[in-house]
């Protein structure tokens, strides 16, 4: 039996969404290179895929404006043939669809996930359909629907930060619907979880510059908003300076970023951050040292530092999770490196054991996988070292 080839499987689920109403007569669908990074394909599977639904006259290609939708999808109308086997040989084939939902994903963090996830399943002889939550609830309410109505066999998952769960997601670990976790941990339910193992790294970081000789280290983050990797990260500073017999200062925790949250436009906030963070700087010239939580937290941080008059490292040390290739090879910047390979390719064996039903729901667990800290000319010793053993 042939396999359904990716650029049906594309111009499918955009019928679904045009029958759901996603998109208007009128409106704009996303484009070829939009549909090249969701579904991690080549530019000719997306343009075919756009081709099938202008062949059907649900589209059309208008020069400088892309595909605009003609006229709204009945729900039972618009339906694809389906060349290859017969349907019902169809429907009692497996689902050969993967569905991989994130808030966002950048050269900065999620894309090396990203393509792991998509170059396993290959080997598996799966489909990977990747949507963007742009750290919405709600659309990932939306992505869990559209995707299983697809048929998928299975989710890996980034869930968006907030106080609650989303239901639909909480529905698909009740159903024992096969789900891997990944990057932010859902405590409470047997999923299986892949994430770095954020404390280990954390204190590792922090050792470092212990080491170098620096006791006053701010943190610099955004709120936690039950993010559990950020939660982490910020219990393991504090409890770093116990275990060197330290003690920190709630002053020193600058945890009001906001340009860096997902479902919030980073310029809008950029300046507001900028400011606040120089202040913040100038108002503590103890501190010789900032760990931040994340590499555009950390960038900010530069900004502030130059804007306030302070060099790096001389004047401010400077360490951070995450950097992407470009900077990391250039040695300015001590970072600590996530496996994001080992966490995409970990999560689909997992996820491919629970479609197989080799891992009973009760026997799902965490699975951390170590970061390495690589370090840069980003961080020294402070110019006047605090005295061993004391917070000064």
């Amino acid at each position: 039996m042939k396999r359904v080839p990716m650029y049906q499987v594309i111009a499918r689920q955009l019928i679904q969404e045009l029958k759901q109403g996603r998109y208007q007569p009128g409106m704009q669908l996303p484009s070829e290179q939009d549909i090249c990074l969701q579904f991690a394909v080549s530019r000719i599977t997306a343009r075919h895929a756009l081709d099938m639904l202008e062949s059907q006259g649900l589209i059309k290609k208008v020069k400088g404006k892309g595909s605009l939708v003609c006229s709204p999808v009945q729900p039972d109308s618009a339906a694809l043939p389906a060349p290859g086997p017969p349907a019902d040989q169809i429907k009692a084939r497996p689902p050969r669809l993967i569905g991989v939902i994130v808030p966002d994903y950048s050269e900065y963090f999620g894309l090396e996930t990203i393509h792991a996830i998509e170059d396993s399943c290959q080997k598996q002889g799966f489909y990977c359909v990747i949507q963007r939550s742009h750290g919405s609830m709600a659309a990932e309410e939306t992505a869990i629907s559209s995707l299983k109505a697809l048929g998928v066999a299975g989710f890996i998952i980034m869930p968006v930060n907030g106080e609650y769960y989303n239901p639909k997601l909480i529905h698909l670990f009740l159903d024992h619907f096969p789900v891997v976790i990944i990057d932010r941990q859902i405590r409470g339910f047997n999923a299986p979880y892949i994430g770095t193992d954020n404390v280990a790294a954390t204190k590792q970081l922090m050792d470092h510059l212990f080491v170098l000789g620096h006791r006053k280290i701010a943190l610099v983050a955004p709120p936690t908003a039950h993010t559990s990797s950020l939660e982490e990260r910020q219990q393991a500073y504090q409890d770093a300076f116990w275990d060197h017999q330290l003690m920190t200062r709630p002053s020193w925790f600058f945890t009001e970023m906001c340009s860096p949250l997902p479902n919030l436009s980073f310029q809008d906030y950029v300046k507001s951050d900028l400011s606040h963070l120089k202040e913040f700087l100038l108002q503590h010239p103890e501190i010789t040292a900032v760990f931040a939580s994340e590499h555009l937290v950390a960038q900010l941080v530069l900004q502030a530092a130059a804007a306030a008059g302070l060099r790096v490292p001389q004047d401010l040390s400077v360490a951070f999770f995450d950097a992407p290739d470009v900077l990391a090879r250039s040695g300015n910047y001590t970072y600590i490196r996530q496996d994001q390979q080992a966490i995409g390719a970990e999560a689909v064996r997992q996820l491919l054991l629970c479609i197989n039903r080799s891992r009973p729901p009760e026997a799902s667990s965490a699975l951390l996988i170590p970061g390495q800290l690589m370090i840069g000319r980003s961080t020294a010793a402070p110019r006047r070292p605090a005295p061993a053993g004391g917070a000064g």
